[in-house]
């Protein structure tokens, strides 16, 4: 694998980049939301340094996110591995379980049969991405059930008129399900062809970024009440589901790999045998032709 990957040193750097500016927004996150939180309002404090300092992280990240993985990754091929590593089958058997969860509260709640259908799509999609029977068809019809999944959800918050439209629970939700809905369509575009590197990358560490630090800031303030929403089971589930798809979108982005199979130097090294062979028989053949 290692002959595959010549550009695993700055795949590497670009991953951990990811990792630490995930945790620095992340504490960002819960230092503002417990510190220039106003829950009466619904918004952060006016002048707070901390909300700021968290925005200009957020939008820095994921343009060096995109640039990087621009510069430096265009035109590569990669690919996942056909076996998924553990921390992928964890992070996918923990979101399948959470989505199993989640759709069974709505349906006890009186949401709609539409939620229901979408959110068992969705755990059989984390399913089969946790096992090696993900064939292209499957991948697709699941992965889109998952797609809509996020969009019910971020059209319940959307229509929730107890909290205010540009309040920072709805932001960091539609935020992270935006990034999450990215990733999916990315990553189910690996499942029936080469998929674009740069694009796998962002898509990894954007959903990884945005998600966990959404998932954080939205769990923690439906907990301890501060956000001006009510904190309900499906919110608390929906926050605990969008912390495992990060943790599974950061295991996808430390999985792929920069060249599609193993075989591919093998392939190049064929022609310039017969090269060598044929120069090799060329002498041969002229020393014939001089002694007769």
């Amino acid at each position: 694998m290692k002959s595959c990957d010549p550009l695993r040193p700055r795949a590497r750097l670009y991953r951990l980049i990811a990792i630490g500016l995930t945790a620095i927004a992340a504490l960002l996150g819960v230092l503002a939301l417990f510190l220039n939180y106003d829950s009466l309002i619904g918004y952060y404090s006016n002048g707070a340094i901390l909300p700021i300092a968290l925005a200009v992280v957020c939008v820095a990240s994921v343009v060096f996110f995109a640039v990087f993985a621009i510069l430096r990754f265009r035109g590569l091929p990669s690919a996942y591995p056909q076996k998924p590593s553990l921390a992928v089958r964890i992070a996918a058997f923990a979101s399948a379980a959470l989505a199993l969860l989640l759709a069974i509260t709505d349906l006890r709640s009186g949401a709609s049969i539409l939620s229901l259908f979408l959110g068992l799509g969705a755990c059989l999609y984390f399913l089969l991405m946790a096992t090696e029977k993900a064939t292209p068809a499957l991948s697709l019809a699941f992965g889109f059930c998952t797609i809509l999944r996020l969009v019910v959800e971020v059209a319940r918050s959307y229509t929730d008129f107890l909290i205010p439209m540009n309040s920072p629970e709805k932001i960091w939700l539609h935020l992270a399900a935006v990034a999450g809905m990215f990733f999916l369509i990315s990553e189910m575009r690996a499942m029936i062809a080469k998929p674009y590197t740069a694009t796998t990358l962002f898509a990894s560490a954007t959903a990884m970024f945005l998600g966990t630090t959404s998932a954080l800031t939205l769990l923690l303030g439906t907990l301890t009440h501060r956000f001006y929403g009510t904190a309900t089971k499906s919110s608390l589930l929906f926050a605990v589901l969008l912390l495992a798809f990060s943790i599974y979108a950061g295991a996808r982005l430390f999985t792929v790999v920069l060249c599609p199979t193993e075989e591919e130097p093998e392939a190049i090294s064929e022609p310039e045998e017969t090269e060598i062979t044929e120069d090799s028989e060329e002498p041969e053949n002229i020393e014939e032709t001089e002694q007769q």
